[in-house]
């Protein structure tokens, strides 16, 4: 049940998780079993990784129906930070973005007709979602580059490694389903696209994904995606950023964005097409027998949106190719393919 007692233990151990990621993402320390034990103090543990030394560590709280003191409290931290990250999101729209593509555009806030209008929110909405990937990339670089088992496959699915997780580890996690929350629900509002009921799938298989890799403890795959998968979205977002800034086909908006574009589809058929394929089967070659602590039916779910996914990214490289032949075809620059508001239009260039 949801009290005052629940909500001021969220915020806590909200409080608690975000020092820890801060002091390690922004001031490089780590936090120490002999330091001072995080509040609430029931929701953390000293940990003793293989070969390590001794470190406060925590669990995910996804179940509500445990009789651990702090049962469900991982829904009260996914709230808050979905709250932040969503407030972040259309706040920064608002107030920076759709200002600044005015000012570029020569447009005041009440002027302009449809397609312009679309241009501004299409910009807000690129670089907005390529800042979340740049800080996103930064991260998760800051907390798991050092870790050994990121480059060891064998590693990833560890049996002792289930029962624990560092908290910076998990505030970016939860941050991560948070901003795919958002993601999601932000779908609704913005622009339809061609692929937009793809984008819904997506958004829908990450956060099961995040989450429920969280509540078995297979934390350590989801981390390998998340490092080095996130990556490559801002070539392709900053692109189209530039492309709806562009006034003409020449222009060094434009070429830049070609440019960006060459980059996103070399580095997303390396990273979400041959990496992601490569981190799929070894997902696959687990005998989860070995696993009691992962039901049957988690194991399924865990292996079905991972192949939601692999289609996704394989129906994505497709538009992709479709773009590069039309950039061939069209003087050098690429056409959107996706953006349906710009099919009526002609030579109209996008990403």
């Amino acid at each position: 049940m949801l009290d005052n007692a629940m909500l001021d233990n969220g915020w806590q151990y909200t409080q608690s998780l975000w020092e820890v990621f801060h002091n390690t993402v922004f001031l490089g320390q780590t936090l120490k079993s002999t330091e001072i034990v995080p509040q609430p103090a029931q929701c953390f543990k000293i940990h003793v990784p293989n070969g390590g030394e001794l470190a406060t560590a925590t669990e995910f709280f996804l179940a509500s129906s445990h009789d651990h003191p702090c049962a469900g409290l991982d829904w009260i931290v996914l709230l808050y930070l979905f709250l932040v990250v969503h407030c972040c999101s259309w706040f920064s729209r608002w107030l920076v973005w759709e200002p600044f593509a005015r000012w570029r555009l020569g447009v005041s806030s009440n002027c302009g007709d449809a397609t312009t209008k679309r241009k501004i929110e299409n910009f807000s909405q690129s670089v907005n979602a390529a800042s979340f990937h740049i800080l996103s990339s930064i991260f998760v670089w800051r907390i798991l580059s050092q870790k050994e088992w990121l480059w060891s496959t064998e590693a990833w699915g560890d049996p002792t490694a289930l029962s624990s997780i560092e908290p910076d580890f998990k505030f970016y996690y939860l941050l991560y389903a948070a901003r795919y929350i958002s993601d999601m629900l932000s779908l609704y509002y913005e622009n339809k696209r061609s692929d937009t009921l793809a984008y819904a799938i997506h958004h829908v298989a990450t956060v099961a994904l995040v989450l429920l890799s969280g509540h078995v403890g297979l934390t350590r795959v989801g981390g390998v995606i998340m490092f080095f998968f996130d990556w490559t979205d801002p070539f392709m977002l900053i692109a189209k950023a530039l492309v709806y800034l562009s006034r003409k086909p020449t222009d060094i908006y434009q070429w830049l964005a070609d440019r960006l574009f060459e980059l996103f589809a070399v580095s997303f058929f390396l990273t979400r097409n041959l990496m992601f394929s490569c981190v799929v089967y070894v997902v696959f070659q687990y005998d989860f027998n070995d696993y009691p602590e992962i039901p049957a039916t988690a194991a399924f779910i865990l292996k079905s949106m991972l192949i939601v996914l692999e289609l996704l990214m394989t129906f994505w490289l497709v538009l992709i190719i479709k773009a590069a032949i039309n950039q061939l075809s069209n003087e050098g620059n690429v056409e959107d393919i996706r953006e349906d508001e710009f099919t009526t239009t002609k030579k109209k260039k996008g990403i």
